[in-house]
């Protein structure tokens, strides 16, 4: 590239990682491929995310079926949840299910 000026190719390295923001952080990648650890520094926390998640919404469905802890009913909720004896914790349900993709995104 650039005809093999190396002073070319670090200037317009540069100008990219400054316009998109980067400031003067960039990665130094040889080739077309990178370290595959900033995959897992990216990934891992956001598994750690939904396992705390899962682990928070998991700990109030069970409060609920004990009639410890109680979500908000919403005034217009239908279905076998609207029953009183049998309200879920339809909130905490919809947090445990996106916690479990957040989980397996690392695998």
């Amino acid at each position: 590239m650039f005809n093999g000026d190396e002073d070319l190719v670090e200037k317009l390295d540069a100008f990219v990682t400054e316009k998109a923001g980067f400031g003067t952080k960039r990665f130094y990648i040889t080739g077309q491929t990178y370290s595959r650890q900033q995959d897992a520094d990216l990934l891992f926390p956001l598994s750690k995310l939904g396992a705390v998640a899962k682990k928070i919404c998991g700990d109030i469905r069970l409060l609920q079926a004990v009639n410890e802890l109680a979500e908000p009913f919403g005034a217009e909720q239908v279905g076998s949840s609207a029953m009183p004896y049998k309200r879920n914790p339809m909130r905490s349900e919809r947090v445990c299910g996106l916690a479990r993709h957040l989980i397996q995104v690392s695998y």
